[in-house]
């Protein structure tokens, strides 16, 4: 349940980016983990401060 509350508070700060529901439960639990998140997604970079996106291509 936690995890669906991080991600819907996630939705403000992302919506201009277009990011999905499944997106933002990824971003959650790398924010509640403190986990480096891999992507391809270039759009996520620099989404939030607390994350450790890298980008794989």
């Amino acid at each position: 349940m936690d995890q669906a509350i991080d991600a819907a508070d996630l939705y403000p700060k992302v919506k201009h980016k277009g990011l999905s529901l499944g997106d933002r439960a990824c971003l959650a639990l790398g924010i509640k983990y403190k986990a480096k998140i891999y992507t391809a997604d270039k759009v996520w970079k620099d989404i939030h401060p607390e994350l450790d996106i890298r980008l794989i291509r």
